[in-house]
């Protein structure tokens, strides 16, 4: 159920090839978002990559989201990725849907 080094997924209309970092953040940001979730709380992106030492850049971080969106939608959960938002607006990212993929 998980993603494979090596595997394209299609997200937004583009194909992302999962890589070796994407297969160890993707399970990270995953329980630590179910955890938010569990609180009735979100994270801004730059919590996000501060809480877990993520080595992406914070504009890198939307890739990564997607990414947990696809594992979510895998296991028939709606999308963890909206947990995250925007530290001024306390938003989802524009590109972000309630499911999770467009």
């Amino acid at each position: 159920m998980g993603l494979r080094v090596g595997e394209t997924v299609g997200v937004k209309g583009r194909q992302l090839r999962v890589t070796p970092l994407d297969v160890d953040c993707v399970p990270r940001v995953r329980e630590y978002l179910i955890g938010l979730a569990r609180r009735g709380e979100t994270v801004a992106y730059g919590g996000l990559k501060r809480e877990l030492g993520l080595p992406h850049a914070l504009n890198g971080l939307g890739r990564l989201l997607d990414l947990v969106a696809v594992d979510c939608r895998r296991r028939g959960e709606p999308s963890l990725a909206v947990l995250v938002v925007n530290a001024v607006t306390q938003e989802v990212g524009e590109t972000t849907t309630v499911a999770g993929w467009t």
